[in-house]
C-alpha cells in the first residue's frame, strides 16, 4: 500500500488477492473513491490444443 498527501487528498495504490487498485480520498468532500489498475481473473476460453 502507497499514500501520498495532495492538500486535502490522500491517493495511493493498494493490492488486494488478484488486484491492483488506485484510491483517492476528498476530505473535504468525505469522498472515497477507487479505480482497478490490474484485474487477475480465471481463464474464460479452452486451449487450442
Amino acid at each position: 500500500m502507497t499514500v501520498e498527501l495532495h492538500g486535502a487528498e490522500v491517493r495511493g495504490l493498494a493490492i488486494c488477492p488478484g488486484r491492483v487498485f488506485r484510491y483517492v480520498f476528498d476530505s473535504r468532500r468525505k469522498r472515497f473513491r477507487t479505480v482497478d489498475v490490474l484485474k487477475l481473473t480465471k481463464a474464460t476460453r479452452k486451449p487450442a490444443a
